[in-house]
């Protein structure tokens, strides 16, 4: 019981951190003609976006890549519902926090956050990386 709250309080983390990320990509985009960045790390040195919003606490120690998984060029003026981070799903078993266009963070199961990062990768005319969580 104690193990699962632990581990609630971490999702729950995560998805702060998510949300601090995509309101950043807002600070971002209104000097950078409505474009969010290239990668995470102008977040940090131009957004204010604290250092420790890039890594989650779900991400184990052992791990090594990167707790989200950004997917550049985008706009403000994109498709609200495209998904703009993640966490990264090799390390997550049960299901994913994800940060969509229009700021909003929401928990998904596997084949949820799947079907919705394929119809992202679609609107955006790119192919979409294979896609493991932990276990699979």
């Amino acid at each position: 019981s104690l193990a699962r709250s632990r581990q609630w309080a971490f999702r729950m983390t995560s998805a702060t951190n998510l949300s601090a990320i995509g309101k950043a990509c807002l600070i971002y985009s209104n000097d950078h003609d409505d474009e969010f960045p290239p990668d995470l790390e102008p977040l940090v040195t131009e957004a204010e976006l604290p250092e420790k919003c890039l890594e989650s606490k779900r991400k184990p120690r052992d791990f090594d890549g990167p707790s989200y998984v950004y997917i550049p060029g985008q706009t403000t003026a994109m498709y609200p519902g495209n998904i703009v981070a993640y966490e990264d799903t090799r390390y997550c078993s049960e299901g994913v926090n994800v940060l969509f266009l229009d700021s909003h963070v929401e928990f998904m199961k596997p084949d949820d956050f799947r079907r919705e990062l394929k119809e992202t990768y679609e609107r955006l005319g790119r192919e979409m990386p294979e896609i493991r969580f932990e276990g699979e």
